[in-house]
């Protein structure tokens, strides 16, 4: 029940090698125990997995498939299900998250000599599935920009401002409004306030 130590002495690498060169070197962990860690000479947590299947580099306690850093969560990196988080496990429904306890602000920065390159968002959307997507149809929502506060219990959306089509997406038809909602003090419905609709007509409350 005692814990295995190999060291070495010398100054030359340990080396592991399979007995055949076809075999895998293994490492198996028993029931109700880590497996696998790595730890610095004064004992500090390098790289871990746990039982669960979930890697640590830097932490010995990782919380999602993949975590990079300690339980501070400034600048903490997260993978769970191949979304990523920084500074906390993503939420349900979101492939990327960051949170942080002050001014949290995205950059996105380029140089270039071209005149069309810029630093921009891209949202896509298609319908189908990622390997065979097929075309958007009238009236699909293609992408959102949400506005969100905490009210004492919970994060919810205020405004947003919706991508919408006004057609069936083809190689020579794209037609597309953008929707704007707000919401009225002591509310809580999102209503569309203004839109420009495919022609740039503006329509406000209307």
């Amino acid at each position: 029940t005692t814990n295995a130590v190999i060291t070495n002495a010398s100054t030359t690498n340990l080396t592991f090698v399979s007995g055949t060169s076809t075999g895998n070197l293994a490492i198996q962990g028993r029931a109700g125990v880590n497996p696998f860690s790595v730890s610095s000479s004064t004992g500090e947590s390098l790289f871990t997995v746990l039982e669960n299947g979930n890697v640590g580099v830097g932490t010995s306690t990782p919380v999602a498939r993949l975590q990079v850093g300690t339980s501070t969560r400034e600048g903490v990196f997260f993978m769970e299900d191949g979304d990523v988080g920084i500074g906390g496990v993503p939420d349900d429904g979101f492939a990327f998250m960051v949170q942080r306890n002050f001014l949290s602000n995205i950059r996105n920065k380029t140089a270039s000599a071209t005149s069309t390159d810029s630093a921009g968002f891209n949202s896509q959307r298609s319908r189908g599935t990622l390997d065979a997507p097929s075309a958007v149809l009238d009236g699909d929502r293609i992408g959102v920009l949400s506005f969100s506060g905490y009210t004492g219990s919970s994060f919810t959306n205020g405004g947003r401002i919706i991508g919408l089509t006004t057609e069936d997406w083809t190689p020579s038809g794209r037609g597309l409004a953008i929707a704007f909602e707000t919401v009225t003090n002591g509310d809580t419905a999102q209503i569309e306030r203004m839109r420009i609709d495919n022609s740039g007509n503006i329509g406000i409350g209307t």
